[in-house]
């Protein structure tokens, strides 16, 4: 028997005994552990050295060239904006005038320099414009195209603004200082809020809270929105199909709108829908806006 326990303990306890090679084997499984760790964390650190590869975007197809009048615009492609009333890639599409020679306009022509644009949403609907695609540009790389009429009221439904109160006889300039034609409502606006933040110095007169301008001058209007031309309004109602008959019912819009343009040294030019023609108003009176841009 004690032969056998020393053969048996000879056997365990040996170089090439059990205990010694188990203890061989769990220093190896410690090492591959190790080794495999490494590999991991060596992979790892080559896979945050690449270059991370940007999603492909799809190519937009530009739209063409002809008359894009009645689709919505959005700049960023998100957010509508406005109602397109006016192509410059086509010029008036529906006649010359809304009614009368006081509604003439003419919508320039520009056959190169203008900005690309696609269609970012098939079909977008509104209650007043109903269902037309939606168009945003490719990029900021050459001239607006459009001139787009907000889908709203300033200040919302029944809100209405004095042109210049204190401008009533004082527009001495009148034929110089705004105009009617189409494509000037812009400069229009810039001349007449700097007439109204001059005031009784240099300007028509005293300043009016409820003065159209002044919302402009305090930053409560949005950023390059103005106040349409006459020929500009002109062309919103023509171009659009808006009439006397339809202006309510199916456009929702007000009965009267203010625009940009001097009539004499105490009026202003208005749009009145009621009568579907352009009419002449004392700045002292109160009417509804409408805010434009370009786009």
């Amino acid at each position: 028997m004690l032969i056998l326990v020393g053969v048996t303990l000879n056997i365990a306890f040996s170089e090439n005994g059990l205990f010694n090679m188990s203890r061989a084997g769990v220093s190896g499984y410690k090492q591959s552990a190790t080794n495999e760790q490494e590999t991991l964390q060596d992979v790892e650190q080559q896979l945050k050295n690449l270059t991370p590869v940007e999603p492909v975007e799809e190519p937009k197809e530009p739209i063409d060239k002809t008359s894009h009048v009645g689709y919505y615009a959005s700049k960023d492609g998100k957010t509508v904006d406005g109602i397109i009333y006016a192509d410059q890639a086509v010029g008036n599409t529906n006649g010359t005038k809304w009614k009368d020679n006081d509604g003439t306009y003419t919508i320039p022509v520009k056959e190169t320099g203008l900005k690309e644009y696609y269609v970012s949403q098939e079909s977008y609907t509104t209650e007043a414009f109903g269902p037309k695609p939606v168009l945003t540009p490719i990029n900021d790389n050459g001239e607006d195209r459009f001139y787009i009429m907000s889908l709203e009221d300033f200040g919302g439904k029944v809100q209405s603004y004095y042109w210049y109160y204190s401008a009533d006889g004082n527009m001495s300039d009148y034929s110089t200082a705004t105009s009617t034609a189409f494509g000037t409502g812009k400069t229009n606006t810039e001349s007449m809020v700097a007439k109204w933040e001059a005031g009784a110095n240099g300007g028509y007169g005293a300043q009016n809270d409820d003065d159209i301008w002044g919302y402009f001058s305090r930053g409560e209007t949005p950023a390059g929105w103005f106040l349409p031309s006459r020929g500009e309004l002109a062309a919103f109602m023509q171009e659009l199909g808006i009439n006397s008959s339809n202006y309510f019912d199916q456009f929702k819009l007000s009965s009267h709108y203010w625009s940009s343009s001097q009539y004499t040294n105490r009026k202003a030019w208005r749009a009145y829908l009621s009568t579907g023609c352009m009419y002449d108003d004392v700045v002292t009176t109160k009417g509804c806006v409408r805010l434009s841009a370009t786009f």
